[in-house]
């Protein structure tokens, strides 16, 4: 993984429009699926970024997006760089059904931190989302009031279906004090 983010990499911002569509390696990234005993099953710095495509799921701006698959009771984890400091940012992205609204799906997803990239038990949930249509939808996270040492925020796709999201960014409440 890379050299954790610092006040001069404010604003983090990922509208995946600088990256080509299909599997990508980007090494400040990690992905992994998650055994039901724990145990890390598939470790990779690839990610899934598809173009605007009416059949499946469009992007929520401009044409690309990033899907992070189907968990089907394997949970399926993005972890994006550490961050020197958590507790004055605030965490923002947009998210809607990989695939259109399928009814059928049980969705869910987990965004939290952790304090060991490579370690699940570190992780420490901030906020869930349990409601996926096939509309964008925006979810922002105060870490204001964030205690814990952990550096890393992670999105677990628990669902059975794959999920899109765009739009993420990581920006500071207040510009650090000289």
């Amino acid at each position: 993984m890379c050299q954790p983010l610092t006040y001069a990499d404010m604003p983090y911002l990922l509208d995946f429009e600088d990256y080509p569509a299909g599997y990508i390696e980007e090494p400040c990234w990690l992905f992994y699926k998650l055994l039901s005993d724990a145990s890390i099953v598939e470790e990779f710095n690839l990610l899934i970024l598809s173009e605007n495509d009416p059949i499946f799921s469009a992007a929520q701006s401009g044409t690309h997006y990033l899907t992070i698959g189907a968990g089907f009771n394997t949970p399926i984890y993005w972890v994006l760089p550490a961050v020197e400091t958590l507790s004055d940012k605030v965490l923002q992205f947009g998210y809607r059904s990989g695939y259109g609204a399928h009814v059928s799906y049980n969705y869910r997803a987990d965004i939290g931190v952790m304090s060991d990239p490579f370690d699940p038990t570190t992780f420490v949930l901030l906020d869930s989302i349990t409601t996926v249509t096939d509309a964008y939808q925006t979810v922002v996270i105060d870490l204001v009031d964030y205690t814990g040492t952990g550096q890393y925020i992670a999105i677990i796709n628990r669902s059975d279906g794959s999920l899109a999201i765009d739009d993420h960014s990581l920006t500071d409440i207040e510009p650090p004090i000289p």
